[in-house]
C-alpha cells in the first residue's frame, strides 16, 4: 500500500499488525528502506534520510558470514543504527535474501551500529564506521555460534554472561522457553548503580523458543558491572529477571531475583547482620571478617562501592586487628 504525508510523520496504525518494509522517498533525497519487525512495539519509529546529491553519502552492501551460528541469509535481516536525539535508533534495514546481499545508504566517516537477527536469535556486531572508500565492495559480516546452555530457571531457563574479547568484551544473554509458551521478550543492558547509562536495549516480538542476544562492549567497558533485565510473558503471566555481570570478572553473573532497590536494601541487612555477630571484644576480629565480607560481595558485583573505598576498609581492619593483638607485647 501506498500513503503520502506532508509533515514527515507516518501513522503505523494504517499498516497491518506484522513484519512491514516501508520504503520513503521524498524529493531532493535518497530512497530509505526501513524494516519494522514489530511496527506497535514502540509509539515511535525514526530514520534519517540522506541528500540525493550529497557527496559524502553512498550506497554500501553487506552479506552475512554465518560461522556456525545459524544465521540463515534468507531468513535473517540487518538492522543499521545510527545515534540521533540522545539515543541509538533503527534507522535502516533488511533481509539479506537468497543472493545473501543487503544494500543501504549511509554517510561517509559516520559511527552506526550494526545488529544481524531471526526469528531466534539477536547478534549486536558492535560498531562500523562507513568508508566510502569501501562502497564499491561487498562487506562481509561475521557471526560466530555459541552453545545455548542453560541451568537457571525451573520452567524456563536463562542465563546472562560476560567476557572479555579481542577488541574488547562482549555480554551475552540466552533464554529457553522449554515447555513454557513465552512472548514479547525484552532485554535492558545499564550500568549498576546509574540506570541512566545504558549500553543498550533489545525486543524479540512475537512467541519466543530459544534466543540469544549479544551485546559488544568497549576495552574501557569491560571493568564496569553491567546489570542485564529482561521481561517477558510466560503462560499468560509477566516474568523477569536481572543478573550483574563484569567482563573483567567473566563467567556467568549474580541473579537474586531482585530489583536494584530491594538488592539493595538485601545486602545491606546482610552486611548489618554480620557486623551484629561480633560483640565489643571481638570487634577487631568482626572488622577483618566484614571487610572481607564486603570484598565479596564486591567481587560478586552485589555490593556497589568503590574500589578505593574497599581497599581503605580492609586496610583499617587491618591494622585494627594488628594493634589490638600485638599493641600490648613488649
Amino acid at each position: 500500500m501506498e500513503t503520502t504525508v506532508t509533515n514527515g510523520t507516518v501513522a503505523l496504525s494504517q499498516f497491518p499488525e506484522e513484519s512491514i518494509y516501508l520504503r520513503l522517498n521524498t524529493t531532493g533525497y535518497r530512497a530509505r528502506q526501513l524494516m519494522l519487525v514489530n511496527p506497535f512495539a514502540t509509539s515511535n519509529r525514526y530514520t534519517v534520510l540522506y541528500p540525493e546529491n550529497s557527496s559524502s553519502t553512498f550506497n554500501q552492501c553487506f552479506s552475512l558470514d554465518n560461522q556456525g551460528a545459524g544465521f540463515a541469509p534468507d531468513r535473517s535481516w540487518l538492522l543499521v543504527r545510527a545515534h540521533f536525539d540522545g539515543d541509538w535508533r533503527t534507522v535502516a534495514g533488511g533481509y539479506f535474501g537468497p543472493t545473501n546481499r543487503l544494500c543501504v545508504d549511509l554517510q561517509d566517516q559516520t559511527e552506526y551500529r550494526l545488529v544481524v537477527q531471526d526469528n531466534d536469535d539477536r547478534r549486536s556486531l558492535g560498531g562500523y564506521v562507513a568508508e566510502q572508500a569501501f562502497g564499491n565492495q561487498v562487506i562481509p559480516l561475521p557471526v560466530k555460534g555459541f552453545q545455548l546452555s542453560l541451568d537457571r530457571g525451573d520452567t524456563y531457563r536463562w542465563e546472562a554472561s560476560a567476557s572479555k574479547t579481542d577488541s574488547g568484551g562482549q555480554i551475552i544473554f540466552k533464554f529457553d522457553s522449554r515447555e513454557t509458551t513465552a512472548k514479547n521478550l525484552d532485554v535492558r543492558v545499564y550500568e549498576q548503580g546509574n540506570e541512566s547509562n545504558q549500553l543498550d536495549a533489545a525486543s524479540v516480538p512475537g512467541t519466543i523458543d530459544q534466543n540469544s542476544m549479544s551485546f559488544n562492549l568497549t576495552e574501557d567497558q569491560t571493568a564496569t558491572r553491567w546489570v542485564v533485565a529482561w521481561n517477558a510473558t510466560v503462560d499468560g503471566a509477566p516474568e523477569h529477571g536481572q543478573s550483574i555481570v563484569s567482563a573483567e570478572l567473566g563467567g556467568a553473573g549474580v541473579d537474586l531475583g531482585l530489583s536494584d532497590e530491594m538488592q539493595n536494601v538485601a545486602i545491606g541487612g546482610s552486611v548489618i547482620l554480620v557486623g551484629g555477630l561480633f560483640g565489643a571484644v571481638s570487634a577487631p576480629i568482626g572488622a577483618v571478617v566484614l571487610a572481607g565480607y564486603g570484598g565479596l560481595l564486591f567481587l560478586l558485583g552485589l555490593l556497589d562501592i568503590s574500589s578505593v573505598a574497599l581497599f581503605a576498609a580492609l586496610g583499617i581492619a587491618a591494622v585494627g586487628f594488628a594493634a589490638s593483638h600485638f599493641g600490648g607485647a613488649r
